[in-house]
């Protein structure tokens, strides 16, 4: 392997229960805060806007200075889901940049199928928009899976990826229910104010998914990369 290949090569960090990306005040290991009232409100920031990509409208905000880091949030999720990591990033001498998904949050999207290497595309659109050469990576679960789909396509452009509770393979998943009403009913009552798009729109093709995907596995429907 060449040099100018090693030096493009992004850095992976698979999350371990060692490693924690930020203090959470009262040591929430367990998340019982964060599930009973979510994350911080974000900062305040002018650094904001819509970026046009393929059929949607990707909202985005950005926060102080230095190397950037793109937060990616997970499925049925929002930016604001990072209301802890962006104050120590900006802290800590970072330019964080937090992302909605399309059809989440803030986002629009399209008649088009979600996929993961569509949404990367919508990270490289934001990232060319700010005039990123190259950023660091934080991704959760489906942001997860975007941030190491868009390393893989584009080396040079990722400088590293920390992903935690990612699943690329839909090997080991278990059955999908789809008379349970928890997936969806509960991101949407923690959502808050934070989430502005038509939520139930934007669920009504992943719940169909679900039922489709019953005989089968999560997996099968969430991801494909092939």
């Amino acid at each position: 392997m060449s040099e100018l290949a090693i030096l493009h090569q992004p850095r992976i960090f698979p999350a371990r229960s060692a490693f924690i990306i930020t203090y959470v005040e009262g040591h929430d290991d367990e998340l019982r805060k964060f599930e009973a009232s979510g994350a911080a409100p974000l900062p305040v920031t002018g650094d904001l806007g819509y970026i046009e990509n393929d059929g949607a409208r990707i909202w985005y905000s950005a926060y102080g200075v230095g190397a950037p880091v793109i937060l990616l949030h997970g499925g049925l999720g929002h930016s604001g889901n990072w209301g802890y990591q962006v104050p120590t990033l900006i802290a800590n001498g970072y330019r964080a940049v937090v992302i909605d998904s399309r059809g989440h949050g803030r986002s629009t999207r399209d008649e088009q199928p979600y996929s993961y290497e569509l949404m990367a595309s919508d990270v490289l659109a934001v990232m060319n928009a700010l005039h990123f050469d190259r950023a660091a990576m934080v991704g959760w679960s489906d942001g997860a899976c975007t941030a190491l789909i868009l390393a893989a396509k584009h080396p040079s452009r990722v400088a590293g990826v920390f992903f935690f509770a990612c699943n690329c393979d839909s090997h080991g998943s278990r059955i999908a229910n789809p008379d349970s009403s928890f997936l969806f009913d509960e991101p949407i009552k923690k959502s808050g104010s934070e989430c502005t798009s038509d939520v139930r729109d934007t669920l009504a093709p992943i719940e169909a998914g679900v039922g489709e995907a019953a005989p089968r596995t999560i997996g099968d429907f969430q991801i494909n990369t092939h």
